[in-house]
């Protein structure tokens, strides 16, 4: 009896220890993806061009709530600016001006420019940080077809949230080293119940021609006090601070 409990406590010490290096393999895999998406972490080292392609999804957390509409975002990015493009607005940035193109409303607002505001961070990737994982808790691992893995984390200790993210699923291909989709989960703070991020390409080396302008105010301004024909009778709102 006494060599049939230490051989199964020997076992269980093995499972567990088992699930650990699983999770940790997990956890460390899910980080390394991050860093992909993240605008912090891919626009100030080189003169490549960042590209990023991704949808979102959002889900109100009640009636009285309006989710923006689904949205799917183009962005290019080096140390020097950043283009992003989408169905209702386009941003262009460097680190003198930031304009946000609103065609439907043709008005531009215009704010201070420094990269390090990180404006890519209202669309949600910036949030996607390896540090929110530090504090998550990994509780269920599914091994999905072709190769695809789904991880699901819980945080939920508050003083550790980024965003009011309470739980997040990661949906990614670990031998081709593929980030599919996450899934973002709010706690009651927040006017959204969950946002959904499907990527379909992420580029660290772009090689087509990037359409990041040589300045953001050249983007504008025609000249001085003309601005780009394509932008006649649009209203600017100036919101810079200097």
């Amino acid at each position: 009896m006494l060599r049939l409990i230490v051989v199964l406590t020997s076992l269980s010490c093995a499972l567990n220890l088992s699930a650990q290096n699983v999770s940790l393999e997990v956890i460390n895999q899910v980080k390394q993806l991050f860093t992909q998406i993240n605008p912090d972490q891919n626009k100030n080292n080189t003169d490549h061009v960042y590209y990023l392609n991704y949808s979102v999804q959002t889900v109100a957390r009640d009636s009285l709530v309006t989710a923006p509409a689904d949205m799917n975002l183009k962005v290019w990015m080096n140390k020097s600016g950043l283009y992003l493009k989408c169905e209702t607005f386009e941003l262009v940035q460097d680190k003198e001006d930031s304009y946000m193109i609103m065609p439907q409303r043709r008005t531009i607002f215009c704010s201070d420019g420094s990269l390090k505001k990180n404006n890519v961070s209202v669309i949600n990737t910036g949030a996607l940080r390896d540090s929110l994982l530090d504090h998550a808790e990994l509780t269920r691992i599914e091994e999905l077809e072709n190769g695809y893995r789904k991880a699901i984390f819980e945080i939920a200790d508050k003083r550790f949230k980024i965003d009011h993210i309470s739980g997040l699923e990661v949906v990614y291909h670990p031998g081709k080293n593929w980030l599919e989709s996450v899934l973002l989960t709010y706690d009651t703070v927040h006017p959204l119940l969950s946002a959904s991020l499907t990527f379909h390409e992420i580029e660290k080396d772009y090689q087509k021609d990037s359409p990041i302008p040589t300045s953001a105010s050249e983007f504008i301004w025609a000249s001085k006090n003309q601005v780009n024909p394509r932008f006649e009778g649009y209203r600017l709102i100036n919101n810079k601070l200097k």
